[in-house]
């Protein structure tokens, strides 16, 4: 009984992980696709010629003017560190809370000791990873 249990959990885990594995790769190509578009656009731009209007050379000066009189607050905001759009430090907060939560899920699975609480936090858990990581790294 004990061994077949631990097969399937060991069965949930290896799918849980090729799904993982494979919408990481998945997104790691469309990225790739991306970066290439991008390239080739940047690439055709580069190739035109360009000369702005005079209205759009006014607003440029003013633009700089307005920079300059606000102390540099604009290269402020450039400095701060982001990962896909978000500030880089709710990451590092949402990563310590859950890390406290599935180390004490574990805990108590394991202080029950029933086996199908085992399996049940495996599912659960796994569930939650791969929809983490198809909406973190969602193309």
């Amino acid at each position: 009984m004990d061994h077949d249990l631990l097969m399937m959990i060991y069965g949930a885990v290896i799918g849980i992980g090729s799904s993982v594995i494979t919408t990481l790769f998945q997104s790691w190509l469309s990225r790739r696709e991306r970066v290439r578009q991008l390239k080739e656009e940047q690439g055709n731009k580069l190739q035109q010629i360009y000369l702005p209007t005079t209205q759009e050379v006014e607003q440029y000066a003013k633009g700089e003017r307005i920079a300059q009189a606000a102390g540099g607050k604009a290269s402020a905001n450039k400095t701060s560190v982001t990962l896909f759009g978000v500030p880089s430090y709710y990451f590092w907060i949402s990563g310590m809370i859950t890390l406290l939560i599935c180390s004490s899920i574990v805990f108590l699975v394991h202080w029950i000791d029933n086996p199908v609480l085992y399996l049940i936090v495996a599912a659960s858990v796994g569930f939650a990873l791969t929809y983490i990581a198809t909406k973190v790294l969602k193309p």
